[in-house]
C-alpha cells in the first residue's frame, strides 16, 4: 500500500494519511492496554503493601499492650513480694527473740516459766510463718500463671488474629467480590480466622479467573520468663518444720518441767536444761537460715514447655519477672495471585505480588523495672 501511494503520490492525493492513522491507532491501543495492565499491577502492589503494613501494625499494637499489661502485673508481683518480705521478717524477728529469751532462762529455775512461755510463742509464730510462706507461694504461682496464660498466650493469639484480619481487609478483596454469595463467603472466612500462622482466601471472578490472597503472621511465643526467685518454700519450710518439731519434742517439755519444779535440789528435769538450751540454739540457727532464704537468690527460667511445678512442690517462690525471652517483633507477609486476562492479541499475565512488613513493639518499655511504654513502629518492609 505504501509503495502504491509512493509511486502515485504526484497523481493521487486522496486518503494519503489513512495508513499512518491506522498504524498510530494500533500503537495507541497497544500502549493503552499496556498502561492499563501496568496500572493494575501497581494498584495490586499498593494494596498488598498497605495490607502488610496495617496487619503488622495492628498485631504489633496488641503485642505492645500485652507487654504493657505484663509489666503492670509484674509491678504488682514485686509489690506483693516486698510486702510479704516485710511482714514475714517481723514474724521471724519475734520468733528469734522469743527463742533467745527461752535459751537465756532455760537453766534458771525461777525463770523457766518465762522460757516456757517464750518457746511456745516462738512455736506458734513459726507455725504462722509456715502458713504465710506457703500461702504466698501459691498466690505468686497463680499470678504468674495468669500472666502467662491469660495475658501472654491469649494476647499473642489475639495479635495474630488481628494481623490476618487487617491484611485481608486492606488487600482490596472487598471491591473485587460480587454482591451476594461471594461477599457472604468472605464474611464467613473472616469470622473463622483464629491464630494459625497462615491463611489463604481464594475466589473466581465473573470471567472464571482465579484469584487468591495469602497472609502469614509470625510472632514468637510468650513462654520463656526469666524469674527472680527465692529458695522458698521447700528448703526453708523443712527448716521451719524441723525447728518446730525440735521445740515440741525437746525444748518445750524440758522448760515445762523446769517451770513446775519447786526445789532446785529435787527437780529431776534440771540436768536436762543443757539439752533444752542446745535445742533452742539450734532452732535459732535454723530460723536464721530460713529467714535468709526469703531474699531473692537469682534468676531462673520458667519455660511453659517444661511444665510448671505445682505451687506446693516447687523449690522456690517467684518474686518478680526479670525479663521475657522474646524478640519483640511481628512479621507479616502477604502474597496476591490474580489470573491473566485474554486481550485477543495476547493474554495478559499478572505476576504474583509479594509484600512484607516487620514491626518492633519494644518502644521505651521494660519488664523490670516495670516501664509501661511498649509501642509499635515499622522497622522494615519488603524484606526477603
Amino acid at each position: 500500500m505504501f509503495t502504491y501511494f509512493h509511486n502515485r503520490k504526484l497523481k493521487y492525493n486522496k486518503g494519503q494519511l489513512a495508513p499512518f492513522f491506522i498504524v498510530i491507532m494500533v500503537a495507541i491501543v497497544i500502549m493503552a492496554m499496556v498502561t492499563v495492565n501496568l496500572s493494575k499491577v501497581a494498584l495490586t502492589k499498593t494494596e498488598s503493601a498497605n495490607a502488610a503494613d496495617s496487619g503488622a501494625l495492628a498485631a504489633g499494637s496488641i503485642m505492645a499492650n500485652v507487654f504493657n499489661s505484663i509489666a503492670k502485673q509484674n509491678a504488682q508481683m514485686e509489690f506483693q513480694y516486698w510486702t510479704f518480705f516485710t511482714s514475714v521478717s517481723v514474724s521471724f524477728t519475734v520468733a528469734v527473740g522469743a527463742l533467745a529469751v527461752a535459751a537465756a532462762t532455760a537453766c534458771s529455775l525461777y525463770g523457766a516459766c518465762a522460757g516456757d512461755v517464750a518457746a511456745n510463742i516462738a512455736w506458734w509464730t513459726m507455725l504462722a510463718i509456715i502458713i504465710a510462706v506457703e500461702a504466698f507461694n501459691i498466690a505468686q504461682n497463680y499470678t504468674l500463671q495468669i500472666i502467662k496464660e491469660k495475658i501472654g498466650v491469649e494476647g499473642r493469639k489475639s495479635a495474630i488474629k488481628a494481623g490476618h484480619q487487617f491484611v485481608f481487609i486492606n488487600s482490596g478483596i472487598g471491591s473485587k467480590l460480587k454482591e451476594g454469595s461471594q461477599r457472604d463467603d468472605f464474611k464467613n472466612f473472616m469470622n473463622g480466622i483464629s491464630h494459625l500462622p497462615t491463611y489463604t482466601y481464594s475466589w473466581q471472578d465473573g470471567q472464571g479467573r482465579a484469584h487468591s490472597v495469602t497472609s502469614t503472621v509470625n510472632i514468637e511465643e510468650v513462654d520463656k520468663f526469666d524469674m527472680q526467685a527465692t529458695l522458698l518454700p521447700a528448703l526453708s519450710i523443712l527448716a521451719l518444720v524441723g525447728t518446730a518439731i525440735g521445740l515440741t519434742t525437746i525444748a518445750i517439755p524440758i522448760l515445762h518441767m523446769l517451770c513446775l519444779c519447786s526445789s532446785i535440789v529435787t527437780c529431776p528435769a534440771l540436768p536436762a536444761c543443757g539439752g533444752a538450751v542446745a535445742a533452742l540454739i539450734g532452732s535459732i540457727t535454723a530460723l536464721a537460715s530460713a529467714w535468709a532464704g526469703i531474699s531473692p537468690t537469682g534468676a531462673i527460667i520458667e519455660d511453659s514447655s517444661s511444665g510448671a511445678l505445682s505451687a506446693i512442690a516447687s523449690m522456690w517462690i517467684y518474686a518478680w519477672i526479670d525479663d521475657i525471652d522474646h524478640d519483640r517483633k511481628v512479621e507479616v507477609r502477604t502474597n496476591q495471585h490474580h489470573g491473566g486476562t485474554d486481550l485477543g492479541l495476547w493474554t495478559a499475565q499478572y505476576p504474583d505480588t509479594y509484600s512484607s512488613s516487620r514491626v518492633d513493639f519494644t518502644g521505651n518499655g521494660k519488664i523490670h523495672p516495670p516501664k509501661l511504654r511498649f509501642d509499635s513502629s515499622i522497622e522494615a518492609v519488603d524484606f526477603p
